[in-house]
């Protein structure tokens, strides 16, 4: 798999590489699989969307104020609300504590890391939580369940409970698609746990 990236070579697998930098790469250039069985192509977007230093405040983004298709990154929130009802490339949690966060449609990763006593819901196509506290996630994912790494404790874990008249346009619009007998809906109840005690998650 290192093989892959540009930051490894056959001859120097023991490169040093930081977890940001290669975090960033693998949000640019992983594309779900559900792109290329129903034939969508989409191209990356450069434009990245920053939330941060929200402390007691209430953020609302849709096509008024967000475009479709961007990455969005929110960090060092605090008791705060953010609802974006758009779809998003990638999205990445960082650092927020005592929030609520929905975004109506991930069309690649969505990232939760460093948080605590967050609640989050979200549609992806893969979805990663690490090092995160008294956090609960209600998502549904297309492509894998989600993967859960790090220092995580007392993590909940539920399926995507979130409605409102364009979700289905933005899942459309994101590539994602949900059947009612879809057996995705309980990826959320399969997480794979990269070294984290199964004591540590509840669903």
């Amino acid at each position: 798999m290192s093989s892959l990236t540009p930051f490894y070579t056959q001859s120097s697998h023991s490169t040093k590489v930081h977890i940001d930098i290669l975090q960033e790469w693998i949000l640019r250039n992983l594309y779900q699989t559900e792109e290329d069985q129903i034939g969508v192509t989409k191209q990356p977007s450069t434009a990245i969307e920053y939330i941060s230093f929200l402390n007691k405040a209430v953020c609302v983004k849709d096509s008024a104020n967000l475009q479709d298709g961007r990455d969005v990154r929110i960090s060092q929130c605090e008791d705060s609300y953010v609802y974006i009802a758009s779809y998003v490339e990638t999205l990445l949690i960082s650092r927020c504590v005592n929030c609520t966060v929905f975004v109506a449609a991930v069309s690649r990763v969505c990232s939760i890391d460093r948080c605590e006593n967050v609640t989050i819901c979200c549609a992806s196509a893969f979805m990663r939580i690490g090092n995160c506290v008294d956090c609960t996630v209600y998502s549904f994912t297309s492509a894998t369940p989600p993967v859960v790494f790090g220092d995580t404790h007392r993590l909940v874990l539920a399926p995507h409970n979130a409605s409102f008249p364009e979700l289905s346009n933005k899942l459309r619009d994101a590539g994602i698609q949900i059947k009612q007998t879809d057996d995705r809906t309980a990826y959320f109840s399969k997480p794979i746990l990269m070294r984290v005690p199964k004591q540590s998650i509840s669903l």
